[in-house]
């Protein structure tokens, strides 16, 4: 962490970290560096600019939290990627939950769904699932599919 762009300490094991001797009344800037993280820990803020009183103290928190993510693979019923989706059929999903809906649909309005259930609800940051079944259902304007 840093403290006016000047290192101020390594948190504990807790995440804490005890900055003495910063200025009151001043708004200083707090940082982290999220190269210090590891891959499957994220953080919502980065630095952080706050007014202290004197003797007195803040609790910074920069939402560092496991990172809900992966790599997705979604294929259509008969095996083949749903290239409308990435190349091979990829596809990022974040803030994902014990189970996840997901939705495609192509620019001449077929659509598909899919559902991955993520084992004990637990998220392997930075895993890939898949590949998930999507199957293919019609436009509403019953347009032909190529």
């Amino acid at each position: 962490m840093s403290y006016e762009n000047q290192p101020a300490g390594v948190t504990n094991a807790q995440g804490y970290l005890l900055v003495p001797g910063v200025s009151a009344y001043y708004p200083a800037k707090y940082a982290i560096n999220t190269l210090d993280l590891p891959p499957e820990i994220t953080a919502s803020r980065v630095e952080q600019c706050l007014t202290i009183r004197r003797q007195s103290g803040y609790n910074v928190n920069f939402g560092v939290q496991k990172l809900r993510a992966a790599l997705v693979i979604l294929h259509y019923c008969q095996g083949q990627p749903t290239e409308v989706v990435s190349w091979d059929g990829q596809a990022w999903l974040d803030n994902l939950s014990d189970e996840n809906l997901i939705m495609v649909q192509t620019p001449d309005g077929w659509c598909c769904q899919a559902r991955l259930t993520l084992p004990g609800g637990v998220v392997y940051a930075l895993k890939t699932y898949g590949p998930v079944r999507c199957p293919l259902n019609e436009p509403a304007s019953g347009a032909p599919h190529d």
